[in-house]
């Protein structure tokens, strides 16, 4: 009786969301609103398989083929670098995600008990969604030069990159749109077809016969600039692009059951995925020059089956990458424009992606584009930290979260000790020396300085002294989400 009335409740709430923000019944209809406890059941398989789907991607390869081609790590090198750099990332990641876990918050959202709402809303909120922009349109053109190269391989014609990408994407926001629940079917069934695809590449390649394709030639590939400064720079590469994550780690885990199965599906799915896109990336670098591993297949001429299955797979690789950058772009917009809705604001993000695609740029100065990104995300990793799990303990009061005058209104919806934080961290980035890996050292730095300058002033500025306060009380988070409908 009391499992069917609560099912009934929060089947009304959804039919309620669906006619507030004129959506679809069928799509996911949470946005701003936390998940309610009855329908956070996903378990660390699927988030292991969704993490580590997602960076299986030809941009992966890339940061990976670039560690060898122009930072000059040896093969291995190169892997680790990367592998190190996700370890770090994905660590800071977990520890903000338990925002998602615990409270069922998006996090966008979740960011607003850290920074005020209005600095969340119009700050990283924006950041993240501009990232997301870049980070879709980049994934597609680097999938749009292996579908070119197949295709290539299979009809003699060589096929307009753009033409290629902006089809390709045209098909990339359906399932982002429809929700986290499809896309988590989804990636079930997408997740062993990538394993097997690169799997064959890196059989094809160990088996060709090809002097310099032979495992014993890559593996023992040297490193053209020996030392420690080279691979701390790819590992502050590699982890600065990851920490970008940060502050959409909670919408991939808010429909998680408990911090454990966060923890091990993200951190070994987003690990494995890494080591293992590497691979291919650092092998194609190594055997022809190039990171791309399905330009690289073209040398080894498969059959036109292979070549028809590489096309499929390198499609569904894309799209199951794609779906979750839209997905928090989504996300991303719906916390600074609520009244929407989070299936308009995905519909919107993709439209703008896919005519993201039409700038070839995007791919040819990826890695550059994405070290810069470590400029702002490293300072804003320390802040949320500092404050989440340090100050505040991992309790927050929920419902102030929404509240302007609540707990965390901080000086008009904006935490100004934040702000000066990351401002004075965005500084300091360009000063560590690169053998300190600079977006970890970066990120220790803002951490203890915001945790510092909070003790110091919190006796005196009330609104600091109130929101690093951890919360002790009860709260139903469907009464949040039933409120909050009301609301908007």
């Amino acid at each position: 009786m009391d499992t069917n009335h609560s099912n009934n409740d929060l089947q009304k709430l959804q039919d309620q969301m669906a006619e507030k923000y004129k959506n679809p019944k069928n799509v996911e209809q949470f946005g701003i609103e936390p998940i309610p406890d009855e329908l956070r059941t996903v378990k660390w398989l699927d988030l292991f398989a969704i993490f580590a789907s997602f960076f299986i991607t030809p941009v992966h390869m890339m940061i990976a083929g670039t560690a060898i081609l122009v930072t000059g790590l040896s093969f291995w090198g190169a892997i680790l670098s990367q592998v190190l750099g996700a370890a770090i990332a994905f660590t800071c990641f977990c520890l903000f995600a338990v925002a998602g876990t615990d409270y069922g918050l998006p996090g966008a959202v979740a960011t607003r008990f850290v920074l005020g709402a209005k600095f969340s809303r119009f700050g990283p909120s924006i950041l993240r969604w501009v990232t997301s922009m870049f980070y879709f349109a980049a994934q597609t053109l680097g999938a749009g030069l292996g579908i070119q190269a197949l295709l290539r391989e299979l009809t003699g014609t060589t096929y307009n990159l753009i033409v290629i990408s902006f089809l390709f994407a045209v098909f990339q926001t359906i399932i982002a749109i429809i929700g986290f629940d499809t896309f988590k079917k989804f990636t079930r069934f997408i997740f062993p077809i990538k394993i097997l695809g690169m799997g064959y590449i890196g059989y094809a390649f160990i088996t060709c016969g090809l002097p310099n394709f032979e495992w014993s030639v890559v593996s023992a590939f040297p490193a053209s600039q020996p030392g420690w400064v080279g691979f701390a720079a790819m590992t502050s590469l590699g982890a600065g692009v990851f920490m970008t994550l940060i502050t959409d780690a909670s919408d991939f885990c808010r429909y998680t059951r408990s911090r454990a199965d966060m923890w091990g599906g993200v951190l070994l799915g987003a690990t494995f995925s890494v080591a293992y896109v590497s691979f291919f990336g650092a092998y194609a670098a190594a055997a022809i020059g190039n990171w791309n591993a399905f330009d690289a297949m073209t040398y080894l001429h498969p059959s036109v089956g292979i070549i028809f299955f590489l096309l499929l797979m390198i499609v569904l690789d894309n799209w199951s990458s794609n779906i979750l950058n839209l997905y928090t772009a989504g996300l991303c917009m719906v916390n600074v424009f609520p009244k929407i809705g989070r299936f308009w604001t995905t519909f919107i993000s993709g439209v703008v992606a896919t005519f993201a695609c039409l700038f070839p740029t995007f791919i040819d100065n990826a890695g550059p584009i994405m070290d810069k990104f470590g400029l702002v995300y490293s300072p804003l990793v320390g802040v949320i930290i500092a404050d989440f799990v340090i100050l505040k303990r991992y309790k927050i009061n929920v419902n102030d979260v929404f509240n302007e005058h609540g707990q965390y209104r901080y000086n008009n919806g904006i935490n100004w000790l934040a702000v000066i934080v990351v401002v004075i961290g965005c500084f300091t980035f360009s000063l560590w020396p690169t053998a300190m890996i600079p977006s970890l050292s970066n990120a220790v730095l803002c951490l203890i300085l915001y945790y510092v300058l909070a003790k110091v002033v919190s006796p005196y500025w009330a609104e600091i002294r109130d929101a690093i306060k951890p919360y002790e009380g009860e709260q139903n988070l469907k009464d949040v989400a039933r409120e909050l409908v009301k609301q908007n």
